[in-house]
């Protein structure tokens, strides 16, 4: 897989704002005092899908599979007093190479069953999630679920960016292919293209890039089954990105904004998620922190106003207009966890002081031997040292027995840790260089 770039620099830091003239938003299931138990996660990967209109679940069994094994890449979110739903029992040599390792894991709770006595965190309230709410002994609150719609959607996004960081470039938004071409006939020329985000979508399930303003044949059928779902899709030019960042908080149902944070992303040339890199320094965020912060307050102050709380995450990117490097601060809202998780809660764990850099591989790209006990030994000196925290770990099962038969999950997720960028951007090197087909 090819980058668009060179992987991303992190940085970390913790602040507390208020957020003005925000209404106390209306808290479903608080009726039950809350304690802040211990967690029993829900890595829901349909979330931002399910909040479709007339979403009917995953098109294929294909992308069923898709959805159930990016719940793998949540796993480690937990800490050994927490718990995962997963669809089925990860491996016991997956387990032994993460006690060998001295990762401490969460207990594994699989579908349906529930543990009752934990406080339920899934990654997106849906539908589904407020429903299994119900199964806990104590519900956790969360905002209600129109509220999560609509501030999901790229519409509710672009409205935001344009009204709070001021003018953009969209080229629109469109309710049919129709709709699509003529604004795309009348749009201003894009020396990239173009990007369709269908409205309830994330980067990598739910955007396409349109290369050229007549629509391919490939380019009908992705929006007509994608009009066959979602209302709309939101269309605006492809900017040649120099770096992406991500911006997480916890917005209080008193208005208030905590833990925010700022890390860079890796994505693929065509915008899809695939990793994320934390160090204590960076210069690239402390260049755009200012902006960045202004933006998350603002942006929290409105999604309070609209009655939402819980887990933020905002994208950002740096791109090249015409040589001067400019920001766009509010490129996606989601009002949702983020998809690097759990390399955020091992990166604290570890003290910050290092950095961690985790990627997801294409499986069927990579030569890897079927145990982990081999794949450790044939990382030889780049293999991941438990007492330092430092070198290559395979973070996920290198394959699963869900449903009865055994098979390679489709993504692999690794974890490089070091003591510099430069440190662990080798260590993926030679990784890439020994295992990729």
């Amino acid at each position: 897989m090819i980058l668009a770039r060179s992987p991303p620099r992190p940085h970390h830091e913790v602040w507390r704002a208020s957020v003005i003239a925000c209404p106390q938003p209306d808290v479903e299931a608080a009726g039950v005092p809350f304690s802040g138990m211990a967690r029993e996660y829900e890595p829901n990967a349909d979330f931002d899908l399910s909040l479709r209109p007339r979403w009917g679940g995953p098109p294929s069994s294909a992308a069923a599979r898709q959805l159930d094994e990016l719940a793998l890449h949540f796993v480690l979110a937990g800490g050994a007093e927490d718990s995962v739903r997963l669809p089925g029992a990860l491996p016991v040599e997956f387990l032994a190479s993460m006690e060998r390792n001295r990762l401490a894991m969460p207990r594994i709770t699989v579908r349906p069953a529930v543990d009752s006595g934990q406080t339920f965190t899934p990654f997106g309230w849906n539908d589904k999630a407020i429903e299994l709410n119900l199964s806990y002994s104590e519900p956790a609150p969360h905002p209600p679920l129109e509220t999560v719609r609509r501030t999901n959607g790229r519409s509710f996004g672009a409205a935001a960016e344009r009204e709070l960081v001021g003018p953009t470039y969209p080229v629109g938004e469109c309710e049919t292919v129709a709709a699509v071409a003529s604004s795309l006939a009348k749009a201003t020329e894009a020396a990239y293209g173009w990007l369709a985000k269908s409205n309830h979508s994330n980067a990598g399930l739910g955007h396409r890039r349109l290369r050229q303003r007549d629509l391919s044949d490939t380019d009908r059928r992705w929006l007509q089954a994608t009009f066959a779902q979602d209302d709309r899709v939101v269309l605006e030019p492809w900017c040649r990105r120099v770096v992406d960042l991500c911006s997480t908080l916890e917005l209080g149902t008193d208005g208030c904004v905590e833990d925010f944070a700022v890390h860079e992303i890796v994505n693929t040339a065509d915008g899809a998620f695939i990793g994320a890199l934390f160090e204590p320094h960076s210069d690239v965020i402390a260049r755009w922190q200012p902006d960045l912060r202004r933006t998350a307050e603002v942006t929290a102050s409105r999604l309070a106003q609209e009655g939402y709380f819980g887990p933020v995450c905002f994208d950002s990117f740096v791109w090249d207009d015409r040589g001067r490097q400019r920001l766009r601060p509010l490129a996606d809202l989601n009002a949702r966890r983020h998809m690097s998780m759990a390399a955020r809660r091992l990166w604290r764990e570890w003290g910050t002081g290092d950095v961690l850099y985790w990627r997801m591989f294409t499986r069927r790209k990579l030569g890897l031997p079927d145990d982990h006990e081999r794949l450790e030994r044939e990382l030889g000196r780049d293999g991941f040292c438990p007492n330092s925290r430092r070198g290559v770990l395979v973070a996920s099962p290198l394959w699963i027995a869900w449903g009865g038969r055994r098979r390679s999950p489709r993504r692999l997720g690794v974890l490089f840790a070091g003591r510099s960028r430069k440190e662990v951007l080798g260590q993926e090197s030679r990784f890439r260089e020994r295992f990729e087909r």
